[in-house]
């Protein structure tokens, strides 16, 4: 036997674990970033997908909160797998899709993402996009809008490009004044602008813009009672103008205050293209501006020391109920505030000490409304007066400090003097202390006050028939329950049966758990390509019974929008794709080493869809 040269074998050593090393980078797992499109218009949407390959994408999920000042997340993750099986090997792949729109225009950065695959945690680069003015390119044709759940459109998408929208459509967001004191009150209005060619269909809110430091209030429309569609011209072009939205800023404090964008959704109806068609739906997003609030601070020149911060147009009286009373006698006093301005946080103005006389806490009455974006309206306070003693009492003026906006300046209301002639009571003695206790006259108010009973109560003992009897009248009402629900049982499953569809959503439960039971069987003999193919065709009849998912669309992006949108929890849509993923393996890729517990995973499945059963 010839022997080897030792070099040679070194050689061939190094070649081979060289060739290992090779192959176990080649399996790292692989994480890319990228856009559906480099180049949008403001109004358009760019989508941005991290995809994850290699062997162990199973795991990888995205972690942390994804912030940024340039665009604003419409909607995402949405999660699609791919798995494949070639020459006896398996590869997977993970892609996380993220929907964003524009707050801006520039050339801006899409966030990064971190996305964490078994114990390590991965960070994309941050990906460029110019973003201009307008929209520069329609969405894909022959798709579905994932965001047209409001208007009830499943229909797939003709094969023609969407029309291009631009300007026709808009939206604004409109203050009544941009400049204002601290306490003013001013009207916003979210307005909607489009043109007669381009009829709107409908809107839904898609991004909620906020009012952070203002006081604010919604107004309904609803309740105008009037049409409020009208016609403006925007840049020398005609438009149609229409509020959505409709409220009162209030602010508490000066200050430069931005309100930031809101992004609505709204369907439009596209005039057809043929004398056949009859036109269709499309759906854009679009956003407002930032708009700036400035809201200025009181003037310190000339400012009362016992201003309290009420802004307004007012009027202030005072007056009694009578001028005359007798010692003891309760007098009503009170002190009304009306007019144009915020009453609801004004604070009960102080009463000056009045001598003999008792004065007792006040009550508030209110009668405050919005009247075309300010409030108005009233506040009375009613104090009670016991005069102590005869003779004249005299309530002093009340005065109040007030900032006029619109003369700028500082004012005093002032009320008049009042005077009460009180003359000796019934009772009275020569005691005038101010400390002898004094009579209210008492009222009954509801259930305040009860009569006591002096008489015993005559009892009569009657014989009751048997009709009368508690157990009768409950027995005959238990029938009657029992016969109502037997019928609407009846009524319910006939109507089901004549609905194919609810029948088969409300047997599908049953029929689940019938299935389940069965694939208990081969669970005892252990984890066979006959076991998963019965779990697969549980869950694909029960999803496609249930939620009404076709088998065609049991994978990716759209089983997770399907059940998204019937209220299915986030961390139970991902247990249900886990166990289609280790169905789908074990029924195409029988030989991969991966070791499961037939009992725990029948375990899972049954928990799981008792979770789903659970879901509205």
């Amino acid at each position: 036997m010839k022997r080897r040269n030792p070099f040679i074998t070194m050689m061939l050593i190094s070649v081979f674990l060289g060739g290992g090393i090779s192959f176990v980078r080649a399996d790292e797992n692989r994480i890319t970033a990228a856009v559906d499109a480099r180049r949008i218009g403001e109004n358009d949407r760019v989508t941005l997908q991290i995809t994850v390959e290699g062997p162990d994408t199973g795991d990888a999920q995205p972690i942390g909160e994804i912030a940024s000042g340039d665009f604003r997340l419409i909607s995402g993750p949405h999660v699609s797998t791919q798995f494949q099986l070639i020459n006896g090997r398996a590869s997977s792949s993970k892609t996380f899709s993220y929907v964003f729109f524009p707050l801006k225009k520039g050339n801006l950065k899409l966030p990064p993402v971190q996305i964490k695959v078994g114990d390590t945690v991965h960070t994309t680069t941050p990906v460029e996009v110019d973003v201009v003015s307008g929209t520069v390119r329609p969405q894909t044709p022959g798709r579905r809008d994932p965001f047209e759940s409001l208007f009830n459109d499943r229909r797939e998408r003709p094969d023609e490009p969407e029309r291009e929208i631009g300007n026709d459509v808009f939206v604004r967001l409109e203050l009544d004044r941009e400049r204002l004191f601290t306490g003013e009150s001013t009207e916003a209005d979210l307005m909607l602008y489009y043109r007669a060619s381009l009829p709107v269909v409908g809107t839904e809110l898609e991004q909620e813009g906020k009012f952070r430091g203002i006081g604010h209030e919604s107004i309904d429309l609803s309740k105008l009672g009037r049409n409020l569609v009208e016609t403006r011209t925007v840049g020398d072009e005609p438009y149609y103008a229409q509020p959505l939205a409709r409220w009162v800023l209030l602010p508490s404090r000066p200050g430069e205050f931005t309100l930031e964008p809101w992004i609505l959704r709204i369907a439009i109806r596209v005039p057809a293209r043929s004398f056949f068609s009859f036109g269709r739906q499309q759906v854009i997003l679009r956003r407002t501006d930032p708009v700036k609030l400035t809201v200025l601070d009181f003037p310190a020149a000339g400012r009362p020391e016992d201003f309290s911060g009420l802004c307004g147009q007012f009027q202030l009286k005072a007056g009694l109920d009578k001028q005359a009373a007798k010692v003891g006698e309760a007098v009503t006093y009170s002190l009304t505030l009306a007019g144009r301005g915020n009453l609801r946080g004004l604070a009960e103005p102080e009463m000056p000490q009045i001598d003999e006389c008792k004065v007792y806490s006040p009550t508030v009455n209110d009668s405050i409304r919005l009247d075309d974006g300010h409030y108005r309206g009233s506040r009375t306070w009613e104090y009670v007066l016991v005069p102590l003693q005869s003779g004249q009492i005299t309530v002093p003026e009340r005065s109040l400090a007030v900032f006029d906006p619109r003369a700028g300046t500082y004012r005093r209301l002032t009320t008049d003097r009042l005077t009460i002639q009180v003359s000796p009571g019934d009772s009275e003695t020569t005691d005038h202390s101010p400390s002898r206790p004094t009579a209210l006259p008492l009222s009954l108010k509801g259930r305040d006050i009860r009569f006591i009973r002096t008489t015993p109560e005559l009892v009569l003992h009657n014989e009751r028939r048997i009709y009368e009897s508690a157990w009768y009248i409950g027995a005959a009402g238990s029938v009657l329950i029992l016969s109502l629900g037997i019928l609407f049982f009846q009524e319910r499953r006939q109507r089901l049966r004549q609905d194919e569809r609810a029948w088969a959503c409300s047997r599908a439960g049953i029929r689940a758990r019938r299935m389940l039971r069965r694939a208990v069987g081969n669970a005892r003999k252990g984890a066979s390509g006959e076991f998963f193919q019965q779990l697969g065709e549980l869950w694909g009849a029960y999803l496609e019974d249930r939620f009404g998912v076709r088998r065609i669309e049991m994978t990716g992006t759209r089983l997770r929008q399907h059940l998204t949108e019937k209220g299915v929890a986030e961390e139970t849509t991902e247990a249900l794709m886990k166990i289609l993923t280790l169905c789908e393996s074990h029924r195409y890729a029988p030989e991969q080493p991966e070791a499961v517990d037939p009992a725990a995973l029948v375990e899972r499945c049954r928990q799981l869809l008792q979770k789903l059963e659970e879901t509205a």
